[in-house]
């Protein structure tokens, strides 16, 4: 397979296409040669950084439904973006209403897992497994899986 035909996402181990900003990452790649898409080192640390996004957008913008956050992480404003379709899709794969309340990202690793792994397919056109997604959850979340246990 061409490097061309491999999505940008992937290529850049950011596979939920976190846009270049102020904000340094933990495990992004010192060198960035995409001129508007962050790039990591590995696809953990690119998919751990849009958990701790969904995170912040739940915490610190109350963002508590699918609907309201992928209308901040996809918005309808900018040309291209097909919000209502990425809405429903994400929301049809894992099961859940577009306007149902979520629990917060890092109290509901199952649930989000597959909502990451959704919003990763609509992005890249393809999913990413299960492993990688988990190590990533607990790159974000570090002990929270031994909450849950107990």
């Amino acid at each position: 397979m061409k490097k061309k035909d491999i999505p940008r996402g992937i290529r850049n181990f950011n596979p939920l296409n976190i846009e270049r900003g102020r904000y340094h990452w933990q495990g992004q790649r010192v060198d960035q040669s995409d001129p508007r898409f962050l790039q990591f080192t590995t696809m953990e640390w690119g998919i751990r950084a849009g958990f701790r996004i969904l995170r912040t957008y739940w915490y610190k913008h109350r963002l508590r439904t699918l609907r309201q956050i992928i209308n901040r992480w996809c918005p309808p404003t900018e040309k291209g973006n097909l919000t209502e379709l990425y809405i429903n899709f994400v929301a049809r794969k894992v099961d859940i209403l577009p306007d149902e309340k979520l629990p917060a990202p890092d109290k509901s690793s199952v649930l989000w897992e597959g909502i990451v792994n959704k919003m990763i397919l609509m992005e890249c056109g393809q999913w990413i497994d299960y492993g990688t997604i988990s190590r990533a959850w607990d790159l974000a979340f570090p002990n929270s899986r031994a909450i849950f246990s107990q």
